[in-house]
């Protein structure tokens, strides 16, 4: 699917840039395995994981999926999971 963001005159392929960023995650996935505290990384982390939660079709492997998760919760700020568009 091509789309115009914003008064940017490129088209964007959405398509290309959400299988980009899959196997971004599937990398972030190994990092994240067995991970069980929270420290100064997370900080970082999760804003852009959070940003990336309104974005429809994106698959989220198991690690980096329980990490927003269990982020969500601890820190109380919502996920856009409902929101995706």
């Amino acid at each position: 699917m091509v789309e115009r963001v914003g008064d940017a005159s490129h088209p964007v392929n959405t398509g290309e840039l959400v299988q980009q960023v899959e196997k971004q995650l599937v990398e972030l996935d190994t990092l994240l395995a067995g991970r069980e505290h929270i420290d100064a990384d997370d900080f970082t982390l999760y804003p852009s994981l959070r940003m990336l939660s309104i974005v429809k079709g994106v698959s989220y492997p198991a690690n980096v999926k329980q990490y927003m998760t269990c982020l969500e919760q601890a820190i109380g700020v919502s996920l856009h999971w409902d929101q995706a568009s």
